[in-house]
């Protein structure tokens, strides 16, 4: 999902069910970067036909610029959506979890050396990985980050070099439809990807 002018819009039927959090089932959640382990990139939801397509209408707008006063522009993420909330990143590794009805800022999280990121020349971060109650970001300094859902904080960290990271990858590796640039759930593990996002260059 392509945010441009740093922000992130959200579309639904408006002034319909599905504008209201606490009526979506539990297949509502979006909770990786092809919404199912196998990548299907497919939703269950019905919400959504032929018949009412033409009553979506902009809920809300997510602006990063007033989360954080001079973000980069052109931002691009994928979002995941779990149990209410939509958590999206930026090209720097930061992290924003916004109530997924309101777009409303609940927590956001920055790398203790942000400052660093600003000069990769990076303007997309392909997002995060639920997995076991964690989130998980693969970094531009090649770590791998669990965070805590309900606040962002810090539960874990790991190197990507660090043994146990590399066996989960070269595991992975067998699996030629892995997705590249989002860490992956595998199991009751997560597997990062050694490169965290890509520049404009790339598809």
């Amino acid at each position: 999902m392509a945010a441009a002018a740093a922000a992130i819009a959200v579309l639904a039927l408006v002034g319909g069910a599905s504008g209201r959090s606490s009526d979506m089932p539990q297949t509502a959640n979006w909770s990786n970067w092809g919404g199912t382990l196998d990548q299907n990139r497919y939703s269950t939801l019905d919400q959504i036909t032929p018949s009412n397509v033409a009553q979506m209408g902009r809920v809300f707008t997510a602006d990063l610029n007033k989360f954080v006063p001079g973000i980069k522009k052109g931002q691009q993420s994928y979002p995941v959506v779990v149990n209410g909330t939509a958590y999206f990143t930026s090209a720097d590794d930061q992290v924003f979890a916004v109530n997924a009805t309101t777009g409303d800022l609940l927590w956001k999280y920055a790398p203790d050396n942000l400052a660093t990121f600003k000069n990769y020349g990076i303007v997309a971060n392909r997002g995060l990985a639920y997995c076991n109650g964690r989130l998980f970001i693969s970094q531009l300094d090649m770590k791998l980050v669990a965070l805590r859902p309900a606040d962002g904080k810090v539960l874990a960290e790991a190197a990507l070099g660090h043994p146990a990271v590399e066996e989960l990858r070269r595991v992975a590796r067998a699996d030629p439809e892995r997705p590249r640039r989002v860490p992956q759930p595998l199991g009751a593990a997560t597997v990062p990807d050694e490169r965290p996002a890509e520049d404009a260059t790339q598809a």
